[in-house]
């Protein structure tokens, strides 16, 4: 027996239409005709494998096919009630040929469970029963069909896939009573053998193979499953009007298709679910991942359909749409993210090389629409656990962000997060992972404000536990000046004196200032929940410098006995070589900031130390060239760089650490917030003559005398004073800038 391979090349994966379709065809091959039958996806088309050839399956669709029972008495429109347009039922239901006997039993035994006189189809509880003895008197084809369209829960309240509508209907549109109508165009019922007319046959190898054009499509609705073949007038009705124009067997197959989908026993449903939920790989639908998603946007959920690559048969695919669903880990995938991160797991049947993902959305005025939201390819994914903290994260913040303490602004955002993780499971780049990470630290920023503003009962949690791989993942991670700045700020931690030592409080980073948290007695973090505002929030807006300038204010207050409240907690210092860089504006001010403030959720800092960057993150100093001997001097001169003398100066007045000079000796500078307050008021001069009778009293005596600077680089200055420089480098400064006295040592 030869075995043929015909390629269905109008059977593609999209729209919806076309891949049923595809399903159909092969149902009804694999259980009329050749029960070896094969199906798989190639080149964006189905393809056949069968002892049937091409003409063969043409002639099996057109002369000897057995059209599926597709009935729904329980809706109007559907040829059962007085109302209804009936030519179509009638004419099946008395027609003598046998490929419509199981057809007229079914709508026989539903006219007698109906009523032949019936007005009108019965409403909430009536319809429920109708369709619970439905269920019961109907078996074979007909079953089917029913388990499809319309699933009895636990407390035998009826639930339907939104693949098939609303119970099959949309709208005023009912697709049994379509189906029947297409059925009688086709098919000459006039004739005991009901074989197809000869323009039909043309128009079946146009939906088979997309030959080309022929005469004989029809003006007739298809619903939902191609929204590019609704037609209908453009936005208004003084513009183009379109008609509908289809092929009455894409419907009849289509619909042939659904059956596939049936999921009758395997699945219940429950209250958590959508009523799209009880159908084979159905989820809810988030508004994410897709272009032109609105978070807002009312849909049905949505539906990611499979697409295989080797020869399966209607057996097997059968028990894959059975099962239904996608596992992550213990439990089935219910979002587009948790399908998405299923698939990166190969958490699916074997055999699935892909998803074509469909939403179920408002579009179209008051209609619903299944819109293809792009393709999703099974691969591997690395970096899971950072994709995993991520997602759960989000997820956790999907009750508030759906609460009434959520705002739009907070809506948008969470959107634009989910779609940033969306886009990352789909081609991880590294300019996508830098996207969703501050796409991260600007909700959890957003929901700080809103939990300051009204504390709801069950305040969402903050990012905990980032995992330090993040780091690697983002672009030039080894020799970007902003990532090491970034760094340096999520590493910075308090200072305190106790019995006359400095102590590093680890609770107390940066992320106080601009989250609202709660606090201990002592000052730090308590578990870094959010709180209502308190006096450390300080910090409301997404630009670095004013930021900056805000925290140090607050600093100020909090200094005991002089010493600068801001230090490194794990040895992550800023070089003095990316802090000229910021000095000069060569840099990204903004992404410094907004890098940061997610990775200060890092916990395990010891895998950051042991990360190689290109430039040593730990601020190795440029060589400095002594500063010339100039009472006017504005800069450290290098061969390098230019290191502006009042940094200097500044930075060595509010030391991070004790400065460790050349001469093997250290020295402590008692800070004082009064220079702070000269410089951020413009009065450079001021600050610069207090900055240096400051050192003069601790042992070093700068060579400068006065410093001179614009207000534009008086703010960078006073900024760059919060990354944190280990004592080593402060010593470097101290050694071109000052000469050492002995006096106090």
């Amino acid at each position: 027996m030869s075995i043929h391979i015909i390629h269905l090349t109008g059977c593609t994966p999209s729209p919806l239409a076309n891949y049923l379709k595809a399903l159909g065809i092969l149902r009804l091959v694999a259980e009329q005709k050749d029960h070896n039958a094969r199906m798989w996806w190639e080149n964006e088309h189905a393809v056949i494998s069968s002892c049937l050839n091409q003409d063969e399956i043409s002639l099996f669709l057109s002369d000897e096919y057995k059209p599926t029972p597709i009935i729904a008495p329980w809706n109007g429109g559907s040829g059962f009630y007085k109302k209804d347009n009936q030519n179509a039922i009638i004419a099946i239901r008395d027609s003598n040929s046998s490929r419509f006997e199981e057809y007229q039993n079914a709508i026989r035994c539903a006219q007698s469970i109906v009523g032949e006189d019936a007005e009108s189809q019965p409403k909430d509880k009536q319809k429920t029963e109708l369709i619970s003895i439905l269920k019961q008197n109907l078996r074979g084809l007909a079953g089917n069909w029913l388990s499809a369209v319309a699933i009895l829960s636990d407390n035998d309240k009826p639930t339907y896939p939104a693949i098939l509508g609303t119970g099959g209907n949309d709208g005023r549109l009912d697709f049994t009573n379509n189906f029947m109508q297409r059925l009688i165009e086709v098919l000459d019922l006039k004739k005991a053998e009901c074989p197809a007319t000869p323009s039909a046959r043309k128009l079946l190898n146009l939906a088979l193979y997309n030959t080309e054009p022929t005469a004989g499509l029809i003006d007739a609705p298809i619903g939902f499953f191609s929204p590019a073949a609704i037609g209908g007038k453009a936005n208004a009705s003084n513009t183009f009007d379109c008609k509908s124009q289809m092929n009455p067997w894409d419907y009849i197959l289509m619909l042939e298709g659904t059956i596939v989908f049936s999921t009758g026993v395997v699945r219940r449903c429950n209250s958590e679910q959508l009523p799209s939920g009880s159908a084979p790989f159905a989820i809810y639908s988030q508004g994410i991942g897709y272009g032109g998603s609105v978070s807002d946007e009312k849909s049905r959920g949505e539906q990611w359909v499979p697409l295989w690559n080797s020869p399966s048969s209607l057996h097997e695919i059968s028990e894959l749409f059975e099962q239904g669903r996608v596992q992550l880990g213990n439990k089935t995938a219910k979002r587009p993210a948790e399908i998405a991160r299923a698939i990166g797991r190969l958490g699916t049947a074997r055999g699935i090389c892909a998803f074509e993902r469909y939403g179920y959305l408002e579009r179209n005025g008051l209609a619903y629409l299944a819109i293809s939201l792009g393709r999703w390819n099974v691969a591997a994914q690395a970096h899971q656990e950072v994709i995993d903290h991520a997602a759960e994260w989000l997820d956790r913040m999907a009750v508030y962000i759906n609460s009434d303490n959520s705002s739009n602004k907070l809506k948008s955002l969470y959107q634009s997060t989910g779609d940033a993780l969306m886009s990352v499971m789909k081609n991880a780049s590294p300019g996508r992972w830098e996207t969703l990470l501050i796409a991260m630290g600007k909700l959890e920023s957003c929901i700080g404000a809103s939990v300051a503003a009204k504390m709801p009962d069950r305040p969402p949690a903050p990012l905990r536990n980032l995992p330090p791989e993040w780091v690697t993942l983002l672009p030039n991670w080894q020799n970007s000046p902003e990532l090491r700045l970034a760094l340096s700020l999520a590493n910075i931690c308090g200072v305190r004196i106790e019995k006359e030592q400095r102590k590093k409080e680890y609770g107390k980073s940066l992320r106080g200032y601009f989250l609202p948290f709660d606090q201990n007695d002592n000052g730090s973090w308590k578990t870094m929940n959010f709180a209502k505002s308190n006096v450390e929030y300080v910090s409301h807006s997404d630009h670095f410098i004013k930021d900056a300038i805000s925290i140090l204010r607050r600093k100020m207050i909090q200094m005991q006995n002089g010493v600068f409240p801001i230090t490194s907690a794990n040895g992550l210092y800023a070089s003095l070589h990316d802090i000229v860089s910021f000095i000069n504006g060569s840099l990204n001010d903004d992404k410094i900031w907004a890098l940061a403030k997610p990775l200060m959720a890092i916990s395990d800092w010891r895998s950051v130390l042991s990360m190689e960057f290109g430039a040593a993150i730990n601020g190795t100093l440029q060589q400095i060239s002594k500063l010339q001997s100039v009472p006017s001097a504005k800069m450290i001169v290098s061969k390098t760089e230019i290191v502006p003398a009042i940094y200097a100066l500044m930075r060595l007045v509010f030391p991070t650490n004790i400065i460790k000079a050349r001469n093997k000796l250290s020295y402590t500078v008692t800070a004082d917030p009064t220079t702070l307050n000269l410089l951020l008021a413009n009065n450079v001069r001021a600050a610069g003559q207090s900055a240096i009778r400051r050192l003069t009293t601790s042992g070093l005596r700068p060579y400068i005398q006065t410093v001179l600077a614009d207000r534009q680089l008086t703010q960078r200055i006073a900024a760059s004073l919060l990354f944190p420089v280990n004592e080593y480098q402060l010593g470097e400064l101290a050694h071109q800038l000052c000469t050492p006295t002995m006096d106090n040592n």
